[in-house]
């Protein structure tokens, strides 16, 4: 998954787009996951089925969700995805800057 700056608001990362370091991600099972320094996380050894992952905002002074304009559910802190064993599953974090911050 990612947590990236989302500057037109369309909940993909584009170039230009920056990725977030040190960002945390909890997990429904309880692992604790914080982004590189590109925004970029993984987990392991994670068992199938439904996950959730939520987006601690208070890792990220000065940022907000990022306001989704095409999928109002991308608008949450939270992400659920189905896991089957061994697959792939993306779970990205849209960001902003909160009201008067500067834009990076």
């Amino acid at each position: 998954g990612r947590v990236f700056v989302d500057k037109n608001f369309d909940g993909e990362q584009q170039p230009g787009e920056s990725g977030v370091p040190n960002a945390v991600v909890y997990m429904d099972d309880g692992n604790r996951i914080t982004t590189d320094a590109n925004g970029l996380f993984s987990v392991a050894n994670v068992l199938s089925g439904n996950r959730t992952g939520t987006l601690d905002l208070t890792s990220l002074p000065g940022y907000t969700l990022a306001p989704n304009l095409y999928f109002i559910e991308g608008n949450s802190q939270s992400r659920l995805v189905r896991l089957e064993p061994g697959g792939l599953a993306r779970m990205n974090f849209a960001v902003t800057p909160a009201y008067g911050e500067e834009q990076p």
